[in-house]
């Protein structure tokens, strides 16, 4: 049986869903099906290798969807303290501006953070702290940001601290880190396509050699040596993928 407080534990799944794992395992077998294909021209091969990629492309974009959803939950965050600073002026106790804030939030626009401050709310009708509640959804949330709002918070409830300041510069801090990423964001779109379009480009040679000139490659689908530098190609090709989407992707 589980105990009541693993019950009440505020939780932020970052969790593949049945639609990921359908989407990116279609994804995945289809284009691992393809390239094999193309690089070694045998359909049980790329039958086979279908099968393993099924499973492993959605846990290869596993991170990227977590990244992407830590992102969303900064950004509701953000949105949220603005409300929740304007309650602390109109001269309620942080734990009243938090219900307020609760209960006025859009859950077609919230739709994470929705149900865990309503959790969060419930619990603080049970007599919980707020900075406690606050101290559990930062560590379920891993944003470093969120971790440094609540610990301040802890501190400033103990102090007697603004927390009204608190709030509005944690806010504003947020607010330009979301700007600056957006901004890099910009700068780097190009640059991704560009990378989207040299990673197809052996794929699209090689296929193209196959199609139109099927003589001249054919010593490379048939000897053992052709198959060993087939093999080489094609993990050299995946190698160069990953170190391009590794210098592409941005850590703020």
């Amino acid at each position: 049986m589980k105990s009541k407080s693993n019950r009440n534990r505020i939780r932020i799944r970052y969790r593949l869903t049945w639609k990921d794992w359908l989407l990116y395992g279609t994804v995945g077998a289809f284009f691992c099906a393809l390239i094999l294909a193309v690089f070694y021209g045998e359909l049980m091969i790329s039958a086979i290798g279908a099968v393993p990629a099924a499973v492993l492309y959605p846990l290869y974009k596993r991170k990227d969807l977590k990244e992407r959803k830590k992102q969303k939950v900064l950004w509701e965050f953000k949105e949220n303290l603005y409300a929740l600073s304007t309650a602390l002026r109109a001269g309620q106790s942080l734990e009243s501006a938090f219900e307020t804030m609760t209960q006025d939030m859009d859950t077609e626009i919230y739709r994470i953070l929705t149900p865990v401050y309503q959790s969060m709310v419930a619990q603080m009708k049970l007599h919980r702290r707020l900075e406690d509640l606050l101290l559990e959804f930062a560590m379920e949330s891993e944003a470093d940001d969120i971790q440094s709002f609540a610990e301040i918070i802890a501190v400033a409830k103990r102090t007697r601290g603004d927390m009204t300041q608190v709030i509005e510069n944690t806010a504003q801090l947020l607010q330009e880190k979301i700007e600056i990423r957006q901004e890099l964001e910009v700068l780097l779109a190009r640059k991704k396509t560009e990378q989207r379009i040299m990673n197809l480009m052996p794929l699209l040679v090689i296929g193209m050699l196959a199609t139109l000139s099927p003589d001249y490659v054919r010593p490379l689908y048939v000897t053992l040596q052709g198959r060993v530098i087939m093999t080489i190609c094609l993990l050299l090709a995946m190698a160069s993928i990953l170190v391009a989407k590794h210098m592409a992707d941005i850590a703020l």
